[in-house]
């Protein structure tokens, strides 16, 4: 789930830059692995209440990851902080802060939005790859398998963690 862009509710401009930013999060969120789902910006949008805690929104939504971040004038002009929050824990699982140039601000919000999808993604990765791995080895199939190659070489790339990656793809 992506929650709205926290923004400084006075600022239109800032208010038009956060709802681009969650919409585009939203719409690249979750993509390269099957079977996932993303919660509908305005299901989201519904949950006005919850939407402080990461936590309360995984738990009301039954999603694992939660996006969310906030967008914040700067003197030449945004400063955005992303993070992917893990919505059993609340654990930062990435979180990354972007300083937006007003003249380049159309360009870097997708850029913003694909490093974001690729931190969530990762982080769907892990997390299926940890449910597979509580399943005997005879119950997982080749993409339970997969995805616990991939979590591996997402652990970093070293021959102890490529040795386990290239097992479980064998």
């Amino acid at each position: 789930a992506v929650l709205p862009i926290a923004h400084d509710a006075a600022d239109r401009d800032g208010a038009r830059w956060a709802a681009l930013l969650t919409s585009e999060l939203t719409s690249r969120a979750g993509g390269g692995l099957p079977d996932c789902k993303v919660v509908a910006r305005e299901t989201v949008a519904a949950m006005d209440t919850a939407l402080s805690d990461p936590r309360v929104a995984a738990r009301q939504l039954d999603v694992q990851q939660v996006v969310c971040g906030e967008l914040r004038a700067a003197a030449d002009g945004w400063s955005a902080e992303v993070a992917v929050v893990e919505g059993i824990s609340g654990a930062r699982r990435w979180a990354h802060r972007f300083a937006l140039a007003r003249a380049e601000l159309p360009e870097l919000i997708g850029q913003v939005a694909a490093q974001a999808a690729r931190a969530v993604l990762v982080e769907m990765h892990r997390t299926a790859a940890a449910i597979a791995a509580e399943r005997p080895l005879g119950q997982r199939s080749a993409g339970d398998l997969a995805l616990q190659g991939w979590a591996s070489v997402y652990d970093g790339l070293s021959p102890r963690n490529l040795e386990q990656a290239q097992q479980f793809f064998e």
